[in-house]
């Protein structure tokens, strides 16, 4: 026999007219970590049905993208209308005959609330889907439908639906409280990753069922003797409360500083990998450092070059492996690479350049350096052979960017040339800034540059057409760093300062300077990255800055 979900029994309900309700805070709420959105009620007649305001987070508008949970199986698909569920409570709760528009409430006669089963305590105080005595027309659509097809409901709702049904009932809280929900939330959220080393103890394998469904199918067959033993699963609820206390931090600003000091000369470069716990900076004291993300501790010094570290990349990898290239005023390129045994160790030198190297990037297959000789050079990453040498610029070209068999060379001829790697062919000159080049990102058909202009300009790759120009800065802009998932830019500049702009509506011409971080550092800005949980900026005052948006949560958890 098919187990059914329990529905609490029907408590006497008396009907009132009154103003509609201040927003209280919940228990259930708090106990999330979240503030309960304020609410307006859908007009299903005298049915109340709780709709979030759609308007009161900007993180949540997008939560109903169709992108479905990689971990979530299932036939029903993700593109179930969102109004679903409001329009099956309006179908099966409303009788025919009610042809009345007067708005009445619900609420139980004794002033009190039902006591839910587990630690949450009472039931949240907001008011959800009530029906009147003696309604012979309503009845609670869930009930009648397969637990798998009532958790599709739920997982086409966005966040505020999801907590607002939290508190209908029983079983709708059972729904709504799955891990299932929570983690198709997460991932809806634009540029949200969890870390899966960081807590590779505590994950299963994408579950192909939820743990709603998988205790009802354990009801049914009682005489199973197959047990699954292994870690338990991510806490999905608990995640996105973490994650969404980030997003909220850097809406505000509100991030905790740190310096890394340890370098004796300006530091110039830095790669940052959180999954990793690893901060890697090169200087002009011809030193690499390896630092600890979460302690800021010296983990490591390398003797790099003779000269200054101008630039590097770095791939690490969870077995503790790693891929590192390096470039310097000394007009080399050294490739490093690391095992848990030996740590980092030189495993060639390419040379070939003029001048010293200013940028490099790498792929799976090449490696691509810039110099202040005027040339680009593409090695092929596996056997380290030079592939070919792409020469077009009048000045030194300073910046660099790779993707899918394609060069963006960024140079202080205040020009940028988009290069096919393969023909070694240009595709195409992009100008438009007043004066030379300093740094480029290259991510999908987005190149956004930076000038000794001031300005920020932002490309398409395909078309060459200038989309949006940036003003804010009041010196050279020296550094920036892009996320194509959240639309995040963040600019870095020798006035001091550190910009985050919002550029998700870069396409229809929009874009936003969400936040300023004004002279955290005594001199110019070198470089900058960032990730889910931090911006870390590098200075000629040789620190090493860091501001955690995650103080209060393990920031490597999310990358």
């Amino acid at each position: 026999m098919q187990a059914e979900i329990p529905v609490s029994p029907p408590r006497l309900l008396t009907r009132r007219t009154q103003p509609a309700p201040s927003n209280k805070g919940s228990r259930l709420h708090k106990l999330l970590g979240l503030q309960p959105p304020p609410e307006v009620r859908s007009n299903l007649h005298d049915t109340m049905f709780v709709v979030p305001r759609s308007s009161v987070d900007p993180v949540y508008e997008r939560a109903m993208a169709p992108t479905p949970d990689p971990g979530c199986s299932g036939t029903m698909g993700m593109g179930m209308s969102r109004g679903l569920l409001p329009r099956l409570l309006e179908m099966i709760t409303t009788p025919k005959s009610r042809k009345g528009k007067s708005r009445v409430v619900y609420e139980y006669a004794d002033g009190e609330l039902l006591p839910l089963d587990g630690e949450e305590g009472e039931l949240i105080d907001d008011e959800a889907c009530f029906l009147e005595v003696g309604d012979s027309g309503g009845i609670d659509i869930l009930s009648l439908l397969p637990p798998e097809l009532a958790l599709h409901i739920f997982l086409e709702l966005d966040y505020q639906s999801v907590v607002a049904c939290l508190g209908v009932s029983h079983a709708w809280r059972r729904l709504a409280a799955d891990d299932t929900v929570w983690r198709a939330l997460f991932y809806r959220q634009s540029g949200w990753t969890v870390n899966v080393p960081r807590r590779r103890a505590q994950l299963l394998p994408p579950p192909a069922r939820s743990a709603l469904l998988s205790s009802l199918t354990a009801a049914r067959r009682p005489s199973s003797s197959s047990s699954s033993s292994g870690p338990s699963s991510l806490n999905w609820p608990d995640l996105f409360r973490q994650r969404h206390s980030i997003a909220n931090k850097w809406k505000v600003g509100k991030a905790r500083p740190s310096k890394l000091a340890g370098h004796l000369d300006s530091v110039y470069c830095l790669e940052l990998d959180t999954a990793s716990d690893t901060i890697v900076t090169g200087s002009r004291d011809r030193t690499i450092k390896v630092w600890s993300v979460r302690t800021g501790e010296l983990k490591e010094t390398l003797a790099a070059h003779e000269g200054s570290v101008l630039c590097l990349k770095v791939e690490l990898r969870p077995d503790g492996t790693g891929f590192m290239c390096s470039g310097s005023s000394d007009r080399t390129v050294r490739v490093w690479e690391r095992s848990p045994a030996t740590g980092w160790v030189v495993k060639a030198v390419l040379t070939g350049h003029a001048g010293g190297v200013l940028d490099l990037r790498i792929d799976d297959r090449w490696i691509v350096s810039c110099s202040k000789d005027t040339l680009i050079r593409v090695w092929d990453r596996h056997t380290l052979e030079l592939h070919c040498v792409l020469r077009g610029h009048d000045g030194p070209v300073n910046a660099v960017g790779l993707q899918a068999g394609q060069v963006v060379s960024a140079s202080g001829d205040g020009t940028m040339i988009l290069w096919d790697i393969e023909t070694g062919n240009r595709v195409r000159t992009f100008t438009g800034h007043d004066k030379g080049l300093a740094c480029v990102e290259f991510k999908g058909d987005t190149i956004i540059s930076g000038s000794n202009d001031r300005k920020i300009k932002v490309w398409s790759a395909s078309t060459g057409e200038c989309i949006l120009t940036l003003p804010g800065h009041e010196l050279l802009v020296r550094a920036l760093a892009y996320d194509a998932a959240s639309g995040r830019l963040v600019s870095a500049s020798y006035d001091r300062t550190i910009k985050v702009w919002d550029l998700s509506d870069a396409r229809e011409g929009g874009s936003k300077l969400v936040r300023e971080f004004k002279n955290l550092h005594d001199s110019h800005i070198f470089d900058v990255k960032f990730d889910a949980t931090k911006i870390v900026s590098t200075s000629h005052d040789q620190k090493i800055l860091v501001l955690d948006f995650a103080y209060d949560v393990d920031g490597l958890l999310f990358i």
